[in-house]
């Protein structure tokens, strides 16, 4: 697993105290054994863990790059909250 996840800790509480949320890493590049999910999020992958994406509010926090591809893709815009950030 990579050594530096921000927050890491954090995210992984939340799903024990909100059964709704989901939390799944992603990195890219893999490192070592890692056997979750690869490479920067893309709307397949948010298909995967969210049944549906009509209704959750998503909140996206990440490079502008990764933030702006997924809000471009998404199904419905007014459920999207932003946040952009640099240097992870």
């Amino acid at each position: 697993m990579p050594a530096a996840l921000p927050l890491r800790s954090d995210f992984e509480q939340l799903p024990k105290e909100n059964p709704t949320f989901t939390y799944v890493m992603t990195v890219e590049p893999p490192t070592g054994d890692w056997q979750g999910e690869r490479g920067r999020l893309t709307a397949e992958m948010v298909k995967k863990y969210v049944p549906d994406l009509d209704n959750p509010i998503d909140h996206l926090s990440g490079s502008g790059g990764m933030v702006k591809q997924l809000v471009d893709r998404k199904v419905n815009e007014g459920n999207i909250r932003t946040e952009e950030f640099t240097g992870y």
